[in-house]
């Protein structure tokens, strides 16, 4: 979605997330950071439902096209 938006996570500003098992936090945590590669943005993480079953995290993004 970002790309066909013209954006790159570069330009993620907040991410709000999801965990339906708050025990996951610490692998979730270590592959955010792998995933993000040192971009700095803010997050949110809360333990939850999230909307579809069977789904275990679930994530949405704040982009700033500037």
């Amino acid at each position: 979605m970002l790309e066909a938006g013209g954006a790159t996570m570069a330009q993620v500003v907040n991410m709000r997330v999801c965990l339906r098992n708050t025990t996951d936090f610490p692998a979730f945590n270590e592959a955010f950071r792998d995933f993000m590669a040192g971009e700095k943005v803010t997050r949110t993480c809360i333990g939850g439902t999230p909307h579809r079953a069977g789904v275990l995290v679930e994530i949405d993004c704040v982009a700033y096209l500037g």
